[in-house]
């Protein structure tokens, strides 16, 4: 394993509409009537899900 990060892909100026679409859905989540920690943990699994361990983090 290498000791240098691959860069970031800079995915909000590469799809800045989908990035938008993507802000609107967690803003329409974030304000519903989702008991915070269910929401919580929906999200650390979509997180496993996706292997994303900075999220898991």
């Amino acid at each position: 394993m290498s000791d240098h990060a691959s860069p970031r892909v800079p995915y909000t100026r590469l799809a800045a509409e989908a990035f938008k679409g993507l802000l609107a859905t967690s803003k329409a989540v974030h304000d519903s009537s989702i008991d915070p920690t269910l929401m919580e943990l929906v999200f650390l699994r979509v997180s496993q899900l996706n292997g994303c361990g900075h999220c898991m983090d």
